[in-house]
């Protein structure tokens, strides 16, 4: 999965090792909070959301995966403090 401006088609892309969408998902959590952390946070979520908007088959692989619900929520915030996280918590 690329960065958001990457030139790939998300229609044409597909997930190919989903275990890993957790894995990014679960670093991205237990990170220490940071400016770069946000950045990333807000790429990844992005690039998702891009990847599973445009493919149907992305979207299957997301719904088929155990506990999908848990770990993209708690990417996001409830609390919101600054513009980062309202950006990250409303895309």
């Amino acid at each position: 999965m690329g960065s958001s401006t990457s030139n790939l088609s998300s229609n044409s892309t597909r997930f190919e090792n989903d275990a890993m969408l957790k894995v990014i998902a679960n670093l991205i959590i237990q990170t220490d909070e940071c400016m770069e952390l946000l950045r990333v946070k807000k790429i990844f979520l992005m690039d998702l959301i891009r990847l599973c908007k445009d493919c149907r088959k992305n979207r299957q692989v997301i719904l088929q995966m155990s506990v999908w619900q848990e770990w993209l929520i708690s990417l996001a915030y409830m609390f919101l403090e600054t513009q980062e996280e309202e950006e990250i918590s409303y895309y």
